[in-house]
C-alpha cells in the first residue's frame, strides 16, 4: 500500500445527459487501461477512490458515475416514474459512447455486480475482463435469508423511509472504516455525507426489491468466454458465498 503521504486523492468530473437528465461521472487515474466502476448500493461510484490506495494509477484510468436516486448528484430520472434498474445500465452505455471508449474492463461491487454482468453482455465485443465483488446474481438462491425478506416487506408495506434511516445509521461505520483504514481525507468524509442526502428512499427500496426479484443468470452466459475474477471476503454474510459459488459454477 502507499503511505499517507503518497495518496493523491484528485479525481476529474463530468456529466453526461441521459433523457434529459444530467448524470454526475468521475474518472480517475490516468493510464490507458479503462475500469468502468459500478458501486454497491446505494453509494456513489466517488467511493472507488479507495482504489488509490492499492493501484498503481498511471497505469489504470477509474470510470465510475452516481446512480440516480443513490448518493450522489445525479439528477434523478426515476423522480415521477418506476425504478427500471435496467436503466442503470443504459446510462452506463451512454457514458462508455460519449468518452469514446472502445476496450474496458469492469468492476461490479454487491448490486454493482449485477449491472456490471448485463452491462458485459449487452456490450461483449468491448470487454476485457469482469470483476465481481460480493455481488448477487440469481436472488431465487437467497430468497429466504433475512435482507431479502425485510427488502421484500418494507417494499411491500411502503415503508422506505426506514431504508434511508439504516443507511444514516450505517454511514458512520463507513466513514471510520475509509479514514482509518484506507487513509481517506475527512474532507472526502464531509462531502460523501452530503451526497448520502440526496438519496431518494423510494427509488433505492424500489431498486432493491427489483434486485432481489431478478435472474441475471443468462446475461453471465453470454460472457463465459471473458476473463471473469469473483471475489469476496471469509468474513461476509452466508448470502454472498452462496452466490459467488454459483457463479463460480
Amino acid at each position: 500500500m502507499k503511505s499517507q503521504a503518497m495518496l493523491d486523492f484528485s479525481y476529474k468530473k463530468s456529466t453526461v445527459e441521459y433523457k434529459n437528465n444530467l448524470i454526475q461521472c468521475y474518472e480517475f487515474g490516468t493510464g490507458k487501461k479503462i475500469v468502468f466502476s459500478f458501486p454497491s448500493f446505494p453509494h456513489s461510484g466517488l467511493y472507488y477512490l479507495w482504489f488509490l490506495n492499492h493501484y498503481d494509477t498511471s497505469k489504470v484510468k477509474f470510470i465510475t458515475f452516481d446512480l440516480p436516486g443513490w448518493a450522489g448528484y445525479s439528477q434523478n430520472i426515476f423522480k415521477n416514474k418506476k425504478v427500471d434498474i435496467n436503466e442503470y445500465v443504459e446510462i452506463a452505455k451512454e457514458i462508455i459512447e460519449t468518452n469514446k471508449i472502445e476496450k474496458f474492463s469492469i468492476i461490479g461491487y454487491s448490486f454493482g455486480g449485477p449491472l456490471g454482468v448485463k452491462l458485459a453482455s449487452d456490450m461483449k465485443n468491448k470487454i476485457d475482463k469482469v470483476v465481481l465483488v460480493s455481488t448477487i446474481i440469481n436472488s431465487k438462491l437467497i430468497a429466504h435469508f433475512k435482507i431479502p425478506r425485510l427488502v421484500k416487506l418494507v417494499y411491500k408495506l411502503n415503508l422506505s423511509f426506514l431504508v434511508k434511516q439504516k443507511i444514516f445509521r450505517n454511514f458512520d461505520s463507513f466513514s471510520r472504516f475509509m479514514v482509518e483504514k484506507e487513509n481517506m481525507p475527512e474532507n472526502f468524509i464531509t462531502m460523501y455525507k452530503d451526497m448520502i442526502k440526496h438519496i431518494d428512499s423510494r427509488v433505492i427500496t424500489e431498486a432493491a426489491y427489483q434486485l432481489f426479484n431478478s435472474d441475471f443468470t443468462d446475461y453471465l452466459r453470454n460472457i463465459k468466454d471473458k476473463d471473469i475474477l469473483v471475489a469476496n471476503s471469509m468474513e461476509e454474510e452466508n448470502m454472498f458465498k452462496i452466490e459467488a459459488e454459483y457463479i463460480r459454477k
